[in-house]
């Protein structure tokens, strides 16, 4: 009896010191047969497996691979760019070159165009088309009727601007100026020729004699045509500041109407020591014979307020 409740007791003794080991993590590093250790007691997040350890908040794998796929679509920012470049190429003007019978023909589109015909290399004539739209247009050049060579530039609709800046003419020479075509809408025609190459002063200096006379009374030079002008809406504008940079000065202006269409623009030059100078512009359209300060404007330090 006796034995049989000391072995009871040692039982007991047994089980309560295996809970107590099992509780210190001690046996199971006893009976891992591998050397390998856990320590499952550890509070700080971390696990180590031999030598390494592992962080318990490693990166978290999606349950679907092609969640991290690129998908094509695009962001907000990138959709805005986009837009942004989409209205760029929008609002380039596009520009078609014609090879036609008499020179190039250059047509812009729909949008407000810039054309001139300096960006034009052509030896025989180019004619500038604006289309619709606000366009603005640029002669460079006079016209040579004889060769063939006529220049000019078209508005379309729209309100356009349209400018000439050749070379004045002489009437009934072998140049002539380069016509200006407004078209519908509220056109501006600015008419502001160059200077000579040799400048005004020795250009006019060609007609007098060894013994200071002239072959000519004066001299008589366009420096625009304008077609297709609407005086209730249009409006010229007269630019000499870069032709009369000499001696000469403005001494008057006046109008001289041919018909209900058709007017012409007389500005008188006058140098003390020189024949005068008139300069002429012709215009051609609806109530042409009409003009006025209100429509016809001046600009350029040698012209002196005439219209008052």
């Amino acid at each position: 009896m006796q034995l049989h409740s000391g072995c009871h007791a040692w039982g007991e003794t047994l089980e309560y010191l295996l809970f107590a080991l099992l509780g210190t993590g001690f046996l199971t590093a006893f009976i891992t047969s591998s050397g390998e250790e856990t320590n499952a007691g550890a509070g700080d997040g971390e696990q180590k497996v031999g030598d390494n350890e592992v962080d318990d908040q490693a990166e978290t794998v999606p349950d679907d691979p092609e969640d991290n796929e690129e998908t094509g679509d695009v962001s907000e920012g990138d959709e805005d760019s986009a837009d942004d470049e989409s209205e760029d190429n929008e609002d380039t003007a596009s520009v078609t070159v014609v090879q036609e019978p008499n020179g190039l023909g250059v047509y812009g589109d729909d949008s407000d165009n810039t054309l001139s015909t300096d960006d034009y290399d052509e030896p025989d004539a180019t004619t500038l088309y604006g289309g619709i739209g606000d366009d603005v247009l640029h002669l460079a050049d006079n016209s040579w009727d004889d060769g063939g060579e006529t220049n000019g530039a078209y508005g379309g609709a729209g309100d356009d601007t349209l400018i000439y800046t050749g070379e004045p003419a002489g009437v009934g020479g072998e140049s002539d100026a380069s016509a200006l075509y407004g078209g519908d809408g509220a056109d501006s025609f600015v008419i502001a020729p160059e200077d000579f190459w040799m400048g005004l002063n020795e250009y006019v200096d060609q007609f007098q004699f060894e013994d200071g006379t002239w072959s000519e009374s004066d001299l008589t030079l366009t420096i625009g045509e304008i077609q297709d002008f609407d005086a209730n809406e249009d409006v010229i504008v007269i630019d000499l500041s870069d032709l009369v940079n000499g001696t000469y000065e403005v001494s008057d202006i006046e109008y001289s109407d041919y018909g209900l269409s058709s007017s012409k623009i007389y500005i008188t030059l006058e140098d003390p020591d020189r024949i005068s100078i008139k300069l002429q512009v012709d215009v051609i359209g609806t109530g042409a014979a009409s003009l006025n300060g209100t429509n016809v404007q001046f600009g350029g330090a040698q012209l002196p307020t005439l219209l008052s």
